[in-house]
């Protein structure tokens, strides 16, 4: 079987690497692909066939769908999403399969909500920064009246 090999001519680790398949005499080409790029077709095709699993910023249940097609294929005992966005597309779909280690949707969705959190804190006694909320994307002169230090941050890490 001949490798296709793609690269950069001048890259030292293409280099060895193209160095190394002569000397086990494995047969292959080499295809800069500065001088002929890439078909972006081909390389979504790669790498879904590399990673199957989808992104979570894929419309909810699309991802929910794919992750719970994994996790009963592999029989995975449990399943721990490890980012907000992941963890919101999941819940998002309602697939009930006992393998995902979820939170509560309604504790996920108010811990997502920093005023929210904020205004929980303050109630709790915890000291908490002064904070506007801007509901206008274009808040002509309410910046400059926020002082300084300022910090700008979205409502929500996610969605």
């Amino acid at each position: 079987m001949k490798l296709q090999v793609f690269g950069l001519k001048k890259c030292s680790t293409c280099q060895k690497a193209l160095t190394w398949l002569d000397k086990n005499d494995l047969e292959h080409s080499f295809s800069d692909v500065r001088e002929v790029p890439l078909d972006s077709a081909q390389v979504s095709k790669w790498s879904s066939a590399l990673c199957p699993c989808p992104s979570a910023f894929a419309p909810p249940a699309q991802y929910g769908l794919a992750i719970d097609r994994l996790a009963k294929e592999h029989r995975a005992d449990m399943v721990m999403p490890a980012t907000e966005q992941s963890i919101r597309a999941l819940l998002l779909c309602e697939l009930t399969n006992p393998a995902f280690a979820l939170p509560e949707s309604s504790v996920f969705f108010a811990i997502s909500d920093k005023a929210e959190v904020l205004r929980i804190a303050g109630d709790a006694g915890i000291d908490t920064p002064p904070q506007t909320i801007l509901h206008d994307p274009h808040p002509a002169g309410v910046v400059p009246n926020c002082g300084f230090p300022l910090v700008l941050k979205p409502a929500r890490s996610i969605g």
